[in-house]
């Protein structure tokens, strides 16, 4: 099981209406039992919020957020403070300078209950999350908030679960995601650094 991402990257200088967000499509692919045949199981889109460059452009954080989407624009006063254009102090870990927002997982119904979507979005952080401070996903639910615990996520909007969001600190990930026991299924496990780790801290 694997997944292949997709985006569109201008060439030219980026500006407020295009080339500081980027939209990642992302295909969920599982193999055929008759051999490595791919076939679509799933999708996925995130964004990758490049809140450095922007800086770095001299650009309103919010202008960009709110020239591509009301879903982006949304996170400003969540997650970013409005004298500096740069993360809010409390969730500011110094991991990296953007933001990767999981807008949407899908898997087809016959995927589902096998922990796919937390493998994805583990995937998605640990490789093209890896320059960002925060990965937010919106969640719509106590069933949403609970599933995305198990990776680590906490409420960004405590009291709103409905239309809500949830963040995980790439400073702090507590657990990853694995299938070495029945591939194609997922467990999340706890994160315990190795002795050779341990001995490096």
């Amino acid at each position: 099981m694997r997944i292949r991402v997709s985006a569109e990257i201008p060439l030219g200088r980026p500006n407020v209406d295009f080339g500081l967000v980027t939209w990642l499509h992302i295909a969920i692919l599982d193999e055929d039992d008759s051999g490595p045949i791919e076939k679509p199981i799933g999708q996925a889109r995130a964004a990758l919020v490049h809140v450095g460059k922007v800086l770095d452009n001299e650009e309103s954080l919010l202008d960009v957020l709110d020239a591509d989407s009301g879903d982006l624009e949304a996170l400003y006063s969540i997650y970013f403070d409005e004298q500096t254009d740069w993360f809010k102090p409390e969730l500011a870990e110094g991991m990296g300078r953007d933001l990767l927002y999981i807008d949407e997982v899908h898997v087809e119904p016959a995927f589902e209950g096998r922990n796919i979507e937390l493998a994805v979005v583990r995937s998605l952080a640990d490789t093209l999350g890896q320059g960002c401070e925060l990965v937010v996903v919106p969640v719509e639910s106590d069933q949403d908030e609970e599933y995305w615990s198990h990776l680590g996520f906490e409420m960004s909007t405590p009291g709103e679960k409905e239309h809500g969001y949830m963040h995980l600190s790439l400073a702090n990930r507590s657990s990853f995601v694995d299938d070495e026991e029945n591939p194609g299924h997922f467990k999340v496990r706890p994160n315990i650094p190795s002795d050779e780790t341990k001995m490096h801290h």
